[in-house]
C-alpha cells in the first residue's frame, strides 16, 4: 500500500487530479506457498505476519474518479505510464515501480525505489501527457486484444492465472485518452504554497 505524506507539485483538470510528492510504502505479507511448476499444485504453504516499509519515496501519481471505465482501465493506465515513462524518461527499469488501487479513490502510482528520490518522478511529472500518449501508441501498435509483454504487460506479471487481474489494454488506452481529452481543457486548480487554488 502507498500512502502520500507530502506534495510537492499538482494541478487538476476537473475530477482528475495529477501530483508530484513524497509516499510510503507498506507491505503486509501474510505468507507464501510453493508450487510445482509442472502441475500448478502447491506443495507447501508457509504463514507469516512480517511487513516490509519504505519511507520518503518520491512518486508521481494521478488519482481519477470511480466508474466503470476507471475500474476496467485503472491496472492498464498503470502499464501505459510505465512503459512510456521508458521511452520518455531516461531511467532503469529497477529505479522505478508502479502501483495502482481501485475503490473509492482510484489511484495510478510511478514512484523511485530510492528514498530522497532521483529526479525520475519530477521529471514525470512535468513530462505525463507525453508519457501517456507514447504510452497509448505503443499498445495500439500492437496486434494482442488484451495487452501483452511486448506492449503494456509487464515481464513478470504475476496472478494472470485469475482473470480479475488481467491487464484491460482497451480499458487502460479509453482511460488514458479521457485523461489527456481533460487535460486538454487546461487545468483548473494548481498547487500553490501548500494548497490547491484555482488557476
Amino acid at each position: 500500500m502507498l500512502t502520500p505524506t507530502n506534495f510537492f507539485d499538482g494541478v487538476t483538470y476537473g475530477e482528475i487530479e495529477v501530483y508530484y510528492g513524497v509516499v510510503n510504502l507498506t507491505m503486509n505479507f501474510s505468507g507464501y506457498r510453493i508450487v510445482d511448476e509442472r502441475t500448478g499444485e502447491p506443495r507447501e504453504l508457509h504463514q507469516t505476519n512480517d511487513a516490509y516499509y519504505q519511507n520518503n519515496l518520491h512518486a508521481f501519481w494521478i488519482n481519477v474518479p470511480p466508474s466503470e471505465r476507471t475500474t476496467d482501465g485503472i491496472v492498464a493506465l498503470e502499464h501505459i505510464i510505465r512503459v512510456g515513462g521508458m521511452f520518455v524518461i531516461p531511467a532503469d527499469r529497477f529505479d522505478t515501480s508502479t502501483y495502482s488501487k481501485i475503490g473509492d479513490a482510484p489511484t495510478t502510482y510511478y514512484y523511485e525505489n530510492y528514498a530522497g528520490g532521483i529526479g525520475v518522478a519530477k521529471k514525470l511529472f512535468s513530462v505525463w501527457q507525453d508519457v501517456l500518449k507514447k504510452g497509448i501508441e505503443i499498445a495500439e501498435s500492437c496486434e494482442c486484444r488484451s495487452g501483452c509483454q511486448n506492449c503494456i504487460e509487464p515481464a513478470k506479471n504475476y496472478n494472470t492465472s485469475n482473470a480479475d487481474d488481467k491487464i484491460d489494454k482497451r480499458g487502460g488506452i479509453a482511460l488514458a485518452t479521457h485523461i489527456l481529452e481533460e487535460a486538454k481543457r487546461g487545468p483548473d486548480r494548481r498547487f500553490q504554497d501548500g494548497m490547491m487554488v484555482p488557476v
